[in-house]
């Protein structure tokens, strides 16, 4: 078969390197100059909520595939993108410290979790400790997305321009396409289509920092800290709902400011703020589904880089084996 794949994001690239891996035939559409969610994506892998100390929705599921495609991506494409990086959970109370020792024996990730220790990482305030969990990593995005846009384009199957939904049946650019599928992330349209209700643009914003300290992994601190390949690291991300201003808010971006000053013992320099909208639902799920030829895969939110490989596989193995999609993010149509 042949398919169109709309938007060359986290979802899209994950789709179309899923129906090359089963050779079906591929064109992949994008406008890469954009702002879209994931080219400003931090890059986190981590299926726990460490605020609450518990698992995302199939959590389990959605680490195990996505570092699994993650590596064999790299392989296939021949570019490093991802790094196995722990996560150094802050703890904020000593009640904090024993709910972490008891779900070290009992929950599913409880594997991935360390001892917890009485003062924090170098570099960082705390007087209760915290502890690492090993069940994580990172994505250099914007390497990853292009390398596979690089890849396409060598095998001419990359098209720059952006098709829309109303657009498709009179599409000629590309002849003898089978099905469509729709990742487009921030840049979706929800008039005259009741198939994308209860997608909303939420923005995050962080700081680029730079600082001479080496951190040994991301850290959880009441914000994430994400170390950078430049020796600088990513400070963030806020979450706001209904805002259509790209500019950055002043009263978040001050607040991760104060963050700096107070929380951490080594100096840094904010060296700019960068800012974007991600695809969301109120529940924090994606929605997957369609009929006929025209898929959709959207409202991954910030949990792009571990849900996309899973979803994809997905959606994929319901449109050419008629596996079932996940109920609980199949999309009414």
């Amino acid at each position: 078969m042949k398919f169109g794949v709309i938007g060359g994001g986290l979802a899209g690239t994950a789709l179309a390197l899923r129906l090359k891996s089963l050779e079906q035939e591929v064109v992949l559409f994008d406008l890469p100059k954009e702002n879209t969610a994931s080219r400003v994506a931090a890059g986190v892998l981590n299926p726990v909520v460490l605020k609450r100390m518990n698992s995302v929705w199939k959590g389990e599921y959605f680490y195990s595939k996505s570092v699994r495609f993650y590596k064999d991506q790299e392989k296939f494409l021949g570019v490093k993108f991802y790094y196995d990086l722990p996560i150094f959970r802050r703890f904020s109370s000593l009640a904090e410290r024993n709910d972490w020792e008891g779900l070290i024996h009992s929950a599913w990730f409880g594997k991935g979790l360390q001892a917890s220790q009485s003062k924090p990482i170098e570099g960082l305030k705390g007087e209760h400790g915290g502890g690492w969990f090993a069940l994580s990593g990172k994505l250099d995005v914007k390497a990853y997305l292009n390398a596979v846009h690089e890849y396409f384009k060598q095998e001419g199957c990359f098209h720059e321009e952006r098709v829309e939904l109303d657009q498709v049946d009179g599409y000629t650019k590309v002849k003898g396409i089978d099905h469509w599928i729709f990742a487009v992330g921030n840049k979706f349209d929800q008039e005259g289509h009741p198939e994308l209700k209860g997608l909303h643009k939420t923005k995050g914003e962080y700081l680029s920092v730079r600082s001479g300290h080496v951190w040994p992994g991301m850290v959880n601190a009441g914000h994430f800290l994400i170390p950078e390949e430049n020796g600088g690291f990513k400070l963030g991300a806020t979450y706001a709902w209904n805002e259509e201003d790209l500019e950055p808010n002043p009263a978040r971006i001050q607040k991760l400011e104060s963050f700096l000053k107070s929380e951490l013992t080594v100096s840094s320099k904010v060296e700019g703020v960068i800012s974007g909208f991600r695809p969301s639902t109120k529940n924090r799920r994606p929605i997957m589904g369609g009929a006929k030829n025209r898929w959709f895969l959207n409202g991954l939110g910030s949990r792009g880089v571990l849900m996309a490989p899973g979803l994809a596989e997905n959606l994929v193995n319901h449109i050419l084996y008629k596996d079932p999609l996940f109920p609980e993010v199949k999309m009414e149509v």
